[in-house]
């Protein structure tokens, strides 16, 4: 059953107590009225079970997807979707960019750089902290990298910056709705930040990641993302 019905079936179960509670519970022994909530507490945490591991099978699908995608279907729409980030009013305005170092299965990350770079922005990647929090650290043609655990290459120093300091950050993730859901990679990192960040967000979407609207539940600390460029606009 899909969270959608799951929903509908506990808001009925919810009406269902309110109009219980108003004209039997205070006629009911005590062991009778903790046994009822017991089990539509059992059964709403089924729900929300069932609801995790819906959202980890989308994730799996959509990496594979991503990994199976060959070289040069990804090299033709990587190069158009940067051409469109380059003309949005978001990227154009932005003196301070925050972007990704792409893992070799995610859209390639390093000409966004070299070409924010180029235009004379401040760049920015993230660097994790632990407690799954991060920071978006400042790097230039000195910057040393290291590998982390994830396979990822962080800075290893810089000038960390503040979120009001960034005028756009590029958001990466797994799959995208083109009204700005996003599924991310499950570690919660972007989710965390972007709730104290009021600047702009964009997001690049191969094709093999435009998802419809319904296939995953969003759940209430997940960050939609303002704009989500795709190859289906044009």
């Amino acid at each position: 059953m899909d969270w959608g019905k799951q929903f509908g079936i506990l808001v009925q179960i919810m009406r269902t107590v309110a109009i219980f509670a108003q004209k039997r519970l205070h006629k009911l022994p005590l062991a009778v009225i903790i046994t009822f909530y017991k089990r539509l507490s059992i059964r709403f945490t089924e729900g929300e079970r069932k609801l995790t591991h819906s959202k980890k099978e989308m994730r799996k699908a959509y990496l594979a997807r991503l990994q199976q995608l060959d070289q040069n279907t990804r090299l033709r729409e990587q190069h158009r979707l940067a051409q469109k980030l380059y003309d949005l009013p978001q990227w154009t305005n932005a003196k301070t960019v925050a972007l990704t170092m792409s893992q070799s299965f995610e859209l390639d990350t390093a000409p966004l750089i070299l070409h924010a770079r180029h235009e004379g922005k401040r760049v920015l990647v993230p660097r994790t902290l632990p407690k799954r929090q991060m920071e978006f650290v400042q790097i230039d043609e000195d910057t040393e990298f290291e590998e982390t655990g994830f396979g990822v290459l962080e800075p290893l120093a810089g000038k960390v910056l503040q979120p009001q300091e960034i005028d756009l950050i590029v958001v990466p993730g797994v799959a995208f709705t083109a009204d700005g859901k996003r599924l991310g990679f499950g570690g919660g990192y972007y989710d965390r930040y972007l709730a104290n960040y009021l600047g702009q967000t964009v997001s690049l979407a191969l094709t093999t990641q435009l998802a419809d609207a319904a296939e995953w539940p969003v759940e209430d600390h997940d960050v939609m993302i303002g704009q989500v460029v795709n190859l289906e606009q044009e």
